[in-house]
């Protein structure tokens, strides 16, 4: 027996799925995993069928996940702490759970990274991240009731959302955002379609193992889902106020187990984080920026297939948040037309207030264009941890929201007039298409000086300190992954606490990086006997037995950057060779100080 809304009131389960989606489920799921793994692969094409190593994505955050999947496996295979690494920063080390680490999937990834190296490794990562996503968003519409094909169209807005492609240009900690549709697939097991208390029991632990994954992944993506979550619930405690204390009583047991899995595999990690060395207070990102603006809501960028900026634009600008004008009318009408489905209004009504949070602190009207007006993420931004967090990046979970509002409200135009239903599913297939991503996703070719990537950095100390130069925070640690993390390095692209107890990401201002930069910059340096002490104490103090120097140029560098030594190459190397009191030897691309620093 149910009420008029569909809501079963004799204790059966709130939703049951149809006899003809059971009997063909595993089929559907296998053929729609090949679809968007196809999909994943297209949309990575440029990266996957380069002539030469290339990766997706844009800027410098590449190489630095490049580092973290070729880090666990060296780490563990030399008997070290995969949360600490002394091999960046030497000495003092960078504390890697404040930093975007992605443990656990580099665990997942070992033996790819050993047997085909960082590079393959990372696409494969990301093309994964991406097809998982949305097959995981396809099983968690499946669970709220949504049709076969209305669920497969869901899972593909999600896993290629703007904002999960979006992330896909170098930030792998939120580009794999599997957690959210899995969040659901389990909490449906345990509270809404419970089959047992040792299925309940299983999910439990299912929910706990996947919490602590992901906070060995991403605690960004972790908090974000957990706030949504948290919206979610209160909206459907809202929706079934007389259905949620009874399943949440059935829970409890589940929830309990969920948690002490969560404290068994967490606690280390968690306490590394905060009580742990090297770790970093304070705010690391800046407030008010990294948040979605009205005008993105409806201004494609250079990700979308359908976009109006000339070739020269690369503005990404809120891109999270893109949805489109037809998108936008779609989801408001199949709110409308679809009020009576407590689980359409419950998604709609979720994914509204995650957009709102998502505006940040105060609404802006443009990239550069605030308007002051306070907004409800202005509370959550002045909470310990959580002002660390861009509110754009709450569009990941939003998405979900919106493939859940699309899923769920096309298979409820069924019930429609014939003009309502055919008219709002052309509308869908035109903001689809605005959501389809561009055919031609960024990618990046990085010519890598010989000496790192054929293994001749085999002549230097196995673990010895090197300062790579240039003091470029991304190149030094893909040369330093390239090599194998033969060696330990004196700088990296990581946070860590500065002097006076602030954050600070790379080296802390000192002599020798003050006075390279300068030197990489055109500024001439007078090497006086004060100077030339002052480095070769530090660089003595911290334990740099090589230096090596390479091609001084932006990241990436390009093969004729790589081939010749530039005019500022040269410049860097007569500034290191007095200040080291001798000649490098050429060697591999590169000048090598092979033994450079000794008392």
């Amino acid at each position: 027996m149910a009420d008029a809304l569909g809501v079963p009131t004799d204790g059966r389960p709130m939703i049951r799925f149809p006899v003809s989606w059971t009997s063909h489920r595993h089929r559907h799921g296998v053929v729609l995993a090949l679809v968007y793994i196809a999909g994943a692969v297209a949309l990575f094409h440029a990266a996957w069928f380069a002539s030469g190593p290339a990766w997706m994505g844009a800027g410098g955050d590449p190489p630095l996940f490049m580092w973290y999947l070729a880090w666990v496996p060296h780490a563990l295979a030399h008997g070290q702490s995969p949360l600490l690494s002394d091999w960046v920063f030497h000495p003092q080390g960078a504390n890697l759970m404040w930093n975007t680490s992605i443990l656990f999937p580099a665990l997942l990834m070992s033996p790819a990274t050993v047997l085909f190296g960082p590079v393959v490794a990372y696409k494969l990562l990301v093309t994964a991240a991406v097809a998982l996503a949305a097959g995981l968003a396809d099983r968690a519409l499946l669970r709220l009731g949504a049709s076969p094909l209305s669920a497969a169209v869901g899972g593909a807005v999600y896993g290629f959302s703007p904002a999960i492609v979006g992330e896909s240009l170098g930030h792998l900690h939120l580009d794999i955002a599997v957690f959210p549709p899995l969040l659901v697939v389990l909490l449906d097991e345990i509270v809404v379609h419970p089959r047992g208390p040792r299925r309940r029991m299983l999910a439990g632990a299912g929910l706990g193992l996947a919490t602590a994954a992901q906070l060995l992944t991403g605690e960004e993506l972790l908090a974000i889902t957990a706030i949504c979550a948290l919206v979610v619930l209160v909206v459907a405690d809202l929706a079934w106020r007389r259905q949620v204390v009874p399943a949440l009583r059935r829970a409890a047991r589940p929830m309990a187990v969920a948690a002490l899995v969560f404290v068994v595999l967490a606690a280390y990690p968690a306490w590394v984080m905060f009580a742990g060395p090297q770790r970093v207070p304070g705010l690391l990102q800046p407030q008010d920026v990294g948040v979605v603006n009205l005008a993105s809501l409806v201004d494609p960028t250079r990700l979308q297939a359908l976009n109006w900026r000339p070739p020269q634009d690369s503005s990404l600008s809120g891109a999270d948040g893109y949805l489109g004008i037809a998108l936008v009318v779609l989801l408001v009408a199949l709110a409308w037309f679809g009020r009576r489905s407590r689980p359409l209004v419950v998604a709609a009504a979720g994914t509204a207030v995650v957009f709102v949070l998502a505006l940040g602190p105060h609404l802006h009207l443009g990239p550069h264009t605030t308007t002051g007006v306070p907004l409800p993420w202005l509370v959550f931004e002045r909470l310990p941890l959580l002002e660390n967090l861009y509110p754009e990046r709450f569009m990941i979970a939003g998405f979900l929201g919106v493939a859940a509002v699309v899923a769920l409200g096309l298979d409820e135009l069924a019930r429609r007039p014939p003009s309502v239903r055919w008219s709002l599913r052309a509308l869908a297939a035109i903001a689809l298409v605005g959501l389809l991503p561009t055919p031609s996703f960024p990618a990046e070719t990085a010519a890598t000086p010989a000496f790192f990537a054929e293994q001749k950095a085999a002549a230097l100390p196995a673990g010895g300190v090197v300062l790579l130069v240039p003091t470029n925070l991304y190149t030094d640690m893909y040369w330093q992954a390239m090599a194998g993390l033969r060696f330990k390095q004196f700088s990296g692209g990581m946070f860590v606490p500065a002097p006076g107890g602030r954050p600070w990401f790379g080296r802390p201002p000192n002599p020798l990086t003050d006075a390279l930069q300068a030197v990489e910059g055109g500024i001439p340096v007078g090497v006086s006997d004060r100077l030339r002490a002052a480095v070769l104490g530090e660089l003595r103090t911290d334990g740099v037995q090589s230096v090596v120097l390479g091609p001084l140029a932006d990241f990436p560098p390009t093969p004729d950057e790589v081939a010749r030594p530039s005019a500022t190459e040269l410049r860097t190397e007569r500034f290191l060779e007095e200040v080291l009191g001798h000649a490098p030897a050429w060697t591999g691309g590169v000048y090598v100080w092979a033994r450079c620093c000794a008392s």
